[in-house]
């Protein structure tokens, strides 16, 4: 590398060092002009040149390759002609409408299934909220905390028993 290519590249690493961005990507640009062109090797060029000549070119994807198909696409669209130099404005003009029509009825089943769909979550949640009340209703009654009681204080003494037993046991 010689001393002027040397001093570009330090002037651009200068700028780079100092902060100046505007400088560095023009000092960064003299870097970029001043280097050689590279040309790829002659082996590669015929390398790639021979695979591209040995591959396969895709034709049409299988689907539309069948005849049977594109027969009846052409079909379609001869009907399709047909039918639109039959139309008059009042068909098109019926057709919107009771296009408009089914959208709104279905836009309007859509709403009437919503609102069932609301009502019955709602009725299986009030059923829920009866029970709970009725349940919270019997066990803040002091009869059932004192049978939990009575259970917890049995449940106690067994295993306070069932301790001492085992203990007697492994001694």
């Amino acid at each position: 590398m010689g001393t002027v290519h040397r001093d570009i590249v330090a002037d651009w690493l200068a700028a780079e060092a100092a902060g100046r961005q505007d400088e560095a990507d023009l000092a960064f640009a003299g870097v970029a002009e001043a280097l050689p062109g590279l040309a790829p090797s002659p082996q590669f060029v015929s390398s790639v040149m021979q695979r591209v000549a040995t591959e396969r070119v895709a034709g049409p994807s299988a689907v539309w390759a069948s005849w049977w198909l594109r027969a009846m696409v052409a079909a379609s669209l001869v009907m399709l002609g047909a039918v639109s130099g039959t139309v008059t404005w009042k068909s098109v003009l019926f057709a919107s409408l009771t296009t408009v029509q089914t959208v709104a009825w279905g836009l309007n089943q859509l709403a009437a299934g919503g609102r069932a769909w609301l009502g019955a979550a709602l009725a299986a949640w009030d059923g829920v909220a009866h029970v709970g009340a009725a349940l919270g209703r019997v066990l803040v009654a002091p009869g059932p905390a004192a049978v939990i009681l009575v259970n917890l204080a049995v449940a106690s003494c067994a295993l306070a028993a069932l301790q001492r037993l085992l203990i007697r046991q492994e001694s």
